[in-house]
């Protein structure tokens, strides 16, 4: 509501902005592991997907992106459903398992540690819990 009182502000329609001083909720991040699939489940997941019309390019194109927003949470958990994952997927679990691919094909920490792993300002914040050949656990959004 605020924006929209300040396009019309900015428009001329009203004088001032009545939600000027109003402000939303604040935005909680929850932390803790990333789930990570397998890249034959991400495979899986990915080739389940009917590319043969808009809604199926769309659902592509946003796990490809991993947009952060909810409508893309709720349709990667769809998606993942759909293709038999029974794992509880986020928009990180696709860069976590690139991750654990890399690691899993003999990749090394020290050049996994230089991927981004998230958009967040500031010095990386979390570490590597543990790797192994299949599954690449982290304890928070980004390597050091």
């Amino acid at each position: 509501m605020r924006h929209l009182f300040d396009w019309l502000v900015v428009g001329q329609i009203v004088p001032h902005n009545p939600a000027a001083s109003v402000r939303g909720p604040a935005h909680v991040v929850r932390r803790g592991p990333t789930p990570v699939i397998e890249a034959s489940e991400a495979k899986a997941l990915l080739d389940s997907i009917d590319a043969s019309n808009e809604v199926g390019l769309r659902d592509r194109a946003l796990i490809g992106l991993m947009l952060a927003q909810a409508n893309a949470w709720a349709m990667a958990r769809r998606r993942a459903k759909a293709a038999g994952i029974a794992t509880a997927i986020g928009n990180h679990t696709f860069r976590a398992t690139g991750i654990a691919t890399y690691l899993g094909n003999g990749g090394t920490l020290e050049n996994a540690r230089r991927w981004p792993i998230t958009a967040r300002p500031g010095p990386p914040s979390c570490t590597i819990a543990g790797a192994t050949r299949s599954r690449w656990r982290r304890s928070s959004g980004c390597l050091d």
